[in-house]
């Protein structure tokens, strides 16, 4: 079987999100689940519509988002099950974070050699890319020129057209700041 290209955005809003990215991407990899070839820079977004509990009225703490690109030998229902292990073992509780509650680690598949699928389990390409800023501006880094299934545009395009809410920006580690 050829290998499939695969482009996941990443994101982790509760505890060392930097270094939640960083184990995700690791363990794709070790896990022979994605050779990644590609890593976009990390932006910081706001975490709007999200609590960091049930149990509270708090605004959640920011996101820190990331896109990575590569090649997998899975089929995407077997990779969407690989990624949301990941997401467990790296913290995710989804029965008690419910749909829209702050996570340690949260794995999407964006985009799957540009299959179009609808399953109860997953939506492809995600059905939300055109939405969010968080996920086109790194994807932009890495591929601004690759057309998106059924939106008919890039994601250069996607990312220039209005109606984004929220903020987005480039995020530097404490590690780049105190250089």
């Amino acid at each position: 079987m050829k290998p499939a290209h695969v482009t996941l955005g990443l994101g982790a809003n509760l505890g060392d999100r930097e270094a939640t990215l960083a184990t995700a991407l690791r363990w794709l990899g070790e896990r022979d689940l994605l050779v990644v070839t590609a890593v976009s820079p990390i932006v910081e977004s706001e975490a709007h519509s999200l609590r960091p509990s049930a149990d509270s009225d708090a605004p959640a703490p920011s996101y820190l988002n990331q896109v990575a690109q590569g090649h997998t030998q899975l089929q995407p229902l077997p990779l969407l099950a690989a990624l949301q292990k990941i997401e467990a073992e790296c913290g995710r509780d989804r029965e008690r974070e419910g749909p829209w509650g702050a996570r340690r680690l949260d794995i999407d598949i964006l985009d799957f050699d540009s299959l179009q699928l609808s399953t109860p389990q997953l939506v492809l390409p995600h059905p939300r890319i055109a939405e969010r800023t968080f996920v086109l501006m790194p994807w932009a880094a890495l591929a601004p020129e690759q057309r998106v299934p059924g939106l008919d545009a890039t994601i250069a395009e996607l990312l220039a057209a209005p109606g984004r809410a929220g903020w987005v920006r480039w995020w530097q580690s404490e590690e780049e700041v105190s250089r």
